[in-house]
């Protein structure tokens, strides 16, 4: 699913590696993946929910390897589940660079 258009993408949470970003469009609820050099950015999956309004419905983004994992912001339990793997993330990343 590519797309060239002049509308504005926007995403809450960038995932940031290399030269490229991966973030949710909180409008339409598609997985992009913007080129930080060129400005391209490609419409990578539109990732299906019942829910009529997708307004903000998956904004956090994780990227381990190369999986990208995108989660909802509804619900309580969602909100703890998010603390933890963006805790957890961080201490991963700390410990990487410490020993890199």
């Amino acid at each position: 699913m590519n797309a060239k258009s002049d509308l504005f993408i926007w995403g809450d949470n960038w995932w940031f590696e290399n030269n490229k970003a991966w973030f949710v469009w909180g409008v339409e609820n598609v997985l992009c993946c913007v080129d930080l050099v060129t400005t391209r950015c490609d419409l990578l999956r539109y990732i299906p929910d019942k829910a009529t309004s997708k307004f903000r419905l998956t904004p956090y983004c994780i990227k381990y390897q190369d999986d990208i994992y995108c989660m909802p912001s509804y619900g309580k339990v969602y909100g703890y589940i998010i603390q933890l793997i963006m805790l957890l993330m961080k201490y991963v990343l700390i410990i990487q660079m410490k020993y890199q």
